[in-house]
């Protein structure tokens, strides 16, 4: 598994993704979609085999403060340490980052 920076060919999947996991909000058409990684300083997959597994989105100023608002895993590829990979690679190494998780009951 390889986890780096989505490529254009890859949002369509990414949103797929987060749809099938009951993402609604700015997810709906792929236009909205691609307009809110574009505004995103940390967009993120994990892939496989040419394959999306994952995905996480972040916001941040790159110095004290980040946000990870989005991360999900393909079902079938959970409990299998593709999330944390993803949440591990979007905060960086930055000991001086405080980072805050937005996470859902799902």
């Amino acid at each position: 598994m390889l986890v780096r920076a989505i490529e254009p060919s890859e949002h369509e999947a990414a949103r797929c993704l987060l749809l099938a996991a009951g993402w609604d909000r700015a997810v709906s058409n792929l236009q909205e979609f691609q307009a809110l990684l574009a505004a995103s300083q940390v967009v993120l997959v994990a892939v496989r085999d040419g394959q999306v597994l994952g995905f996480v989105r972040a916001i941040t100023d790159g110095l004290t403060n980040g946000y990870i608002s989005m991360v999900v895993v393909a079902p079938e590829h959970r409990g299998q340490g593709v999330g944390s990979a993803l949440v591990r690679a979007a905060m960086g190494e930055s000991r001086r980052m405080t980072w805050v998780l937005r996470a859902s009951d799902d």
